[in-house]
């Protein structure tokens, strides 16, 4: 079963992290969106990995990668998502101000 299991972890890292990463660099913002939740969906697999393998001393290097996908998620929330207390404003051309 944890053979299995590791399987299933390094298939996740191999596809979805690269995948995560590649829609985030694009410029649509719901392309970045969906990179945001693939990055979640492949921080488990990170850590099953770290688990699987014993290789303890990468644990920080996958803290972090974890700290990244939190700043993203937190940046775009705040950069795109308006409260509904304060109107979304448009200078003369179409941008959000």
């Amino acid at each position: 079963m944890d053979n299995l299991l590791f399987i299933l972890a390094q298939i996740g890292v191999g596809l979805l992290a690269p995948l995560a990463f590649f829609l985030v660099l694009r410029t649509s913002v719901k392309a970045q969106a969906y990179g945001v939740v693939v990055g979640w969906l492949s921080q488990p697999c990170w850590y099953a990995t770290v688990y699987f393998t014993d290789q303890w001393l990468t644990l920080p290097v996958h803290m972090f990668y974890t700290y990244v996908w939190v700043d993203k998620t937190c940046r775009m929330f705040k950069e795109h998502v308006t409260p509904p207390w304060r109107p979304v404003r448009y200078d003369g051309l179409g941008y959000r101000r």
